[in-house]
């Protein structure tokens, strides 16, 4: 019986995730920031080929003069949109198809786990149906276009949850998944950094 709700859990939880990510299929999102996604895919690609892993310095940017983008704009969702790029064969909108779909079944399932974690299997779905069409992350998604919003929005319940397990009971293992869980989020989106992890530090302290 237990094998059994657990399995019913995940197919519900699957079948959320394809119908958030169905519109995927189609054309991709048309928004304000989905073409400034793909100038970064060249920007990474030639300072991977110079041998720089990292550099705040973008030199094919600005008509060759360069941008210091990586200064001040994280840099996950363009890594990961440039891995993709990569395993898929160089198809820059396969690329971004796949990064978005990532991202809404991260938010899925990390707000699964949140939810379970506080009310139950049925309170996890719960908070992963209203997570993932909450009107915020489809606007994000679908409207702007805006890889590293949803990708902030994705990692978000992770490490609140990663945060949460360390109030509840304290270890080496669970503090290295909450800094990993909130470094990933600073890594992602400058301003919803701002925004949201004093947020995360304040539910964890209520948590404790």
């Amino acid at each position: 019986t237990h094998q059994r709700a657990r399995r019913a859990v995940w197919a519900a939880l699957a079948a959320l995730v394809s119908l958030a990510v169905q519109p995927l299929c189609g054309r991709l999102p048309e928004g304000h920031d989905t073409l400034l996604h793909f100038y970064r895919i060249p920007v990474l690609n030639a300072l991977w080929r110079q041998g720089s892993a990292f550099s705040r310095w973008a030199p094919d940017l600005m008509l060759g003069y360069g941008y210091p983008l990586f200064h001040y704009y994280p840099p996950l969702s363009a890594y990961l949109l440039t891995a993709l790029y990569w395993a898929a064969g160089q198809r820059a909108p396969l690329a971004m198809a796949l990064a978005f779909a990532l991202a809404l079944a991260a938010a899925g399932a990390g707000m699964y786990r949140l939810g379970r974690s506080l009310h139950g299997r049925a309170g996890g779905l719960v908070a992963a149906a209203t997570y993932l069409f909450s009107p915020h992350l489809l606007y994000q998604t679908f409207e702007r276009g805006s890889l590293s919003n949803a990708l902030v929005m994705a990692l978000v319940p992770w490490a609140l949850a990663a945060l949460l397990g360390v109030a509840r009971r304290a270890g080496a293992r669970r503090i290295a998944w909450a800094g990993l869980g909130v470094g990933a989020v600073l890594l992602t989106h400058a301003g919803a950094s701002l925004l949201l992890v004093p947020s995360l530090g304040a539910m964890g302290l209520l948590g404790a």
